[in-house]
Order: C-alpha cells, then sequence, then structure tokens
C-alpha cells in the first residue's frame, strides 16, 4: 500500500510539473514582443540591399570625392544601414538604426559613426519616394552641428542621398552622391 501511494503522489509530482511547464510556456508566448516591423518601416523596403555610387563632399572649405558603400538589412524591428565613406585622405564609419515611433507618426534613426563619441539621433517623415531625417545637435569632429539627411528613390536599382548642415537659418549643402544597387 505505501508503494502505490509512492507511485501515485510520484505521478500527482509529474503531471503537476507538466501543467506548470505548459502554462509558463503559454504566458512567455503571451509576453514574448513584437519582433516583426512596423508597416511604416516595410514601406521603406527599397532599401534594402548593397549599394555603392560617388559623390561629392564639401565640409570646412574642402571640396573632396566620396565613394559609399552602404548595406541595409531587417534587424529586429528595425533597418539597420552599415556604410563607409572614402574621402581619399580619411574613412568614415557608420551603423545606424531607423525605426518608426507611433506615438509621434515619425521616423528615428540612432547613428554610431566613428567622427563622434556619441550617436546621432534623427527624426523625419518620409514624403513621397524620399525620407527626410533632421539630427538633434550633435558633436562631429569637435564641432556641434544639426545635420539633414534625405534618401531619394530613383527607381528600383538607384538612390539618392543629400547631407545638409545648419547654418544659422539656413541649410548648407555638405554631400551629394548616388549609389546604385550591387
Amino acid at each position: 500500500m505505501l508503494g502505490e501511494c509512492i507511485v501515485a503522489e510520484e505521478g500527482m509530482r509529474k503531471l503537476l510539473l507538466s501543467v506548470l511547464a505548459i502554462g509558463l510556456v503559454g504566458f512567455a508566448s503571451a509576453q514574448a514582443p513584437e519582433t516583426t516591423p512596423p508597416k511604416e518601416l516595410e514601406e521603406l523596403n527599397w532599401l534594402l540591399g548593397k549599394w555603392k555610387g560617388t559623390g561629392s563632399f564639401s565640409f570646412g572649405g574642402m571640396d573632396l570625392t566620396v565613394t559609399s558603400t552602404m548595406a541595409v538589412t531587417w534587424d529586429g524591428q528595425f533597418l539597420k544601414s552599415v556604410s563607409t565613406n572614402d574621402y581619399g585622405a580619411f574613412q568614415s564609419t557608420e551603423t545606424l538604426f531607423l525605426g518608426w515611433d507611433a506615438t509621434k507618426s515619425q521616423y528615428f534613426i540612432y547613428a554610431f559613426t566613428n567622427f563622434s563619441p556619441m550617436p546621432r539621433r534623427e527624426t523625419g517623415t518620409k514624403q513621397g519616394d524620399s525620407v527626410v531625417m533632421t539630427s538633434d545637435p550633435w558633436d562631429i569632429m569637435g564641432q556641434t552641428m544639426v545635420s539633414r539627411g534625405t534618401m531619394t528613390k530613383v527607381d528600383g536599382s538607384k538612390i539618392k542621398f543629400k547631407l545638409e548642415f545648419k547654418a544659422g537659418d539656413a541649410w548648407e549643402l555638405a554631400a551629394d552622391m548616388e549609389l546604385k544597387k550591387e
């Protein structure tokens, strides 16, 4: 009789542990965060891929030719861009994450570059075939700047990028380039 009680008690423990495990899995699944991109970001699918191009860069009295490469991929709920810009005498690198802020109905970027000790934060909107992003003030090579970047879809294999810096109440063109999908 004692043996039957021990076997029955062992069976109840296994059943209880099984029910508890199933409940925890169900709870964890219900609490899992959303990892798919919002539809506002999916509208920017045209940015996905590997890009390469050249253009002009003017800053601080220097006029240079810049060659750029950029790889854009999905990273959970974000578009992730990794780029390198070769100015001949120096090179910049940047990794940025582009997301959607549903509460403000606007895009946002956090960008990390080798030219600044702190990430750059930008917000913006889609305007036709362009995404226009304006930065908060950020430090670049010892100067505090506000920048505006415009990425425009030309067609399925070509985009244009324009970078401007704020000078007083005006915007000054710093970079203008065309990138082609590889």
